[in-house]
């Protein structure tokens, strides 16, 4: 089952995320543009049908371009519904402009990060 979303007030600038569920109860979420406060309600309407059932989570960010502390604050809630540990929440593909983000919030201790 897939979710897709994408809403932005810049068109130029398009920001969203793509959501699927894997046979493995893997959550997959692709995250694109910059991921912040525009898009948190769309990003919580694609994940929450998998909440209580995802055994891992993928957060695919090689195409995102920014992230500010509502993104950051979405993933900290998802991290929370889900109930995983740090091996079983990857962020993963992140830029070095995001990398550095995350951790200077200290990201790499709550997620396991995997930069480009």
């Amino acid at each position: 089952m897939n979710s897709d979303f994408s809403q932005s007030t810049n068109p130029a600038n398009k920001a969203g995320s793509e959501a699927s569920f894997g046979a493995d109860a893997t959550l997959h979420l692709a995250i694109t543009g910059r991921f912040g406060l525009d898009v948190h309600q769309a990003f919580r309407e694609a994940y929450r049908p998998y909440v209580g059932r995802a055994r891992r989570c993928v957060i695919d960010l090689s195409e995102c371009t920014g992230i500010d502390s509502a993104g950051m604050a979405q993933l900290l809630i998802l991290r929370d519904l889900l109930g995983l540990a740090q091996a079983q929440f990857l962020l993963s593909g992140s830029n070095e402009d995001v990398t550095r983000l995350l951790g200077y919030a200290n990201f790499d201790q709550l997620f396991t990060v995997i930069p480009r």
